[in-house]
């Protein structure tokens, strides 16, 4: 495996954690803005 097959591939899985981490974010600004939204 060549260092740039192996780029290829970290960048496939950070792009795949980002999403998750994007929906759990997006999940938790949604809870903070509808909690916020009474005040």
């Amino acid at each position: 495996m060549t260092a740039w097959t192996l780029l290829i591939h970290l960048q496939q899985i950070l792009l795949l954690g980002g999403q998750l981490a994007d929906l759990e974010s997006d999940r938790e600004k949604g809870f903070i803005r509808e909690h916020t939204s009474s005040f």
